[in-house]
């Protein structure tokens, strides 16, 4: 079984020792014909402060779990990597952007374009203030993963695309995203990512459920929680939605209401 894979920070990037959410989480992003796109996550959220962080990276200093997937409008939204600044409201930084999003957009590429510069704006500034402590990350780190997926015209669509720090050129910080759009890429016939915790994932030699698809990303998720019981960085329940035919449809909801 062969993945496209994303590496990912673990924790978040701070300019201040306020605390920042982390999302060191498993993410399975799959799309085909017959299935349409299928999402799922863990629940962990870990904490970190910026003065924690060290080269781009650091270990929470607590855990806890809380729906992963948010709907915004339309469209559902999940992440892994970088989880921006804590709100005074206590939304997650995927509902704080959705609600940013000021004018309702018109179509799936209209939303994307607006959540895409809200998250460049943000990972910019961060990673600013670890440049400054002399703790930029590493030359290709992915620094967020993000899928959108919902209906167009009555049929499933997916917005994936990852966020990469390509190092400082020119005095300047300069990053790359790289896309994928479905169904009209090349590769969504049969897409499956996996981003996030996966060491465990990639180290599988055989898996049971390769047919059926949701029980398969069920079967991924379950793999790194399985791996990750001592550090908890991936915790139980597991959130899967799958967007097919004409209305979403929660294969397993976890922590999602």
């Amino acid at each position: 079984m062969k993945f496209l894979t994303c590496a990912t920070l673990f924790f978040q990037l701070s300019i201040t020792a306020i605390p920042v959410t982390s999302q060191a989480t498993t993410l399975a992003v799959f799309h085909n014909p017959s299935d349409g796109v299928i999402l799922a996550t863990d629940s962990a959220v870990g904490m970190v402060r910026g003065d924690e962080i060290k080269s781009g990276r650091a270990i929470p200093t607590s855990v806890k779990t809380e729906c992963k997937m948010e709907t915004c409008g339309r469209y559902f939204v999940a992440e892994a990597g970088f989880g921006g600044l804590i709100s005074k409201s206590g939304k997650s930084a995927i509902a704080t952007r959705c609600s940013q999003l000021a004018d309702r957009p018109a179509n799936i590429q209209e939303f994307v374009t607006g959540y895409r510069r809200l998250v460049a704006d943000e990972i910019t500034q961060y990673v600013s203030g670890l440049v400054r402590n002399k703790q930029e990350p590493a030359v290709n780190d992915v620094l967020l993963s993000t899928a959108i997926a919902g209906y167009e015209f009555g049929s499933p669509v997916l917005r994936y695309f990852d966020n990469i720090f390509t190092g400082i050129k020119g005095n300047q910080l300069t990053f790359r995203v790289a896309r994928k759009d479905c169904p009209s890429g090349a590769e969504c016939g049969d897409l499956q990512i996996v981003a996030g915790e996966k060491d465990a994932i990639l180290a599988r030699q055989q898996y049971r459920n390769t047919a059926d698809k949701l029980l398969f990303a069920e079967e991924l998720l379950q793999i790194e929680i399985e791996a990750n019981r001592k550090t908890r960085y991936v915790l139980p329940p597991i959130s899967i939605v799958q967007i097919k035919n004409v209305k979403p449809r929660w294969f397993r909801r976890g922590l999602c209401t």
